[in-house]
């Protein structure tokens, strides 16, 4: 993962108490699984796009809406589990939509919940 791993390490010991959650999206690498939990004791939390309004195929990830929805309808959940979310990750499988203005706008209303 080109240090990638060691980088979400110290990500996750820096803002995380144990037992915080990081939503991240799927498909991800199933190493940040470890990298979040091993040193931080933070949770990973996957965010499924299967039901979400305007999923139909993999390729939909891409688009800022059903990633907010998905991220909304997971965020929503983890919080009714009493799990504090710490952050959200986006990884190389949706970096697409950095550059998008839309995701901007998503993730800015995601943070501000």
């Amino acid at each position: 993962m080109s240090g990638a791993t060691s980088i979400v390490d110290a990500l996750a010991w820096s803002i995380c108490n144990e037992g915080d959650g990081i939503l991240i999206p799927q498909p991800f690498y199933t190493g940040y699984q470890i990298d979040i939990n091993q040193r931080a004791r933070g949770e990973l939390i996957p965010v499924p796009f299967q039901g979400v309004e305007g999923y139909e195929s993999l390729d939909d990830v891409f688009i800022p809406d059903v990633l907010q929805r998905a991220l909304e309808r997971q965020l929503l959940l983890t919080r009714d589990r009493g799990v504090r979310v710490a952050a959200v990750l986006l990884t190389k499988s949706v970096e697409i939509l950095i550059t998008r203005i839309g995701t901007l706008t998503c993730l800015i209303a995601l943070i501000t919940r």
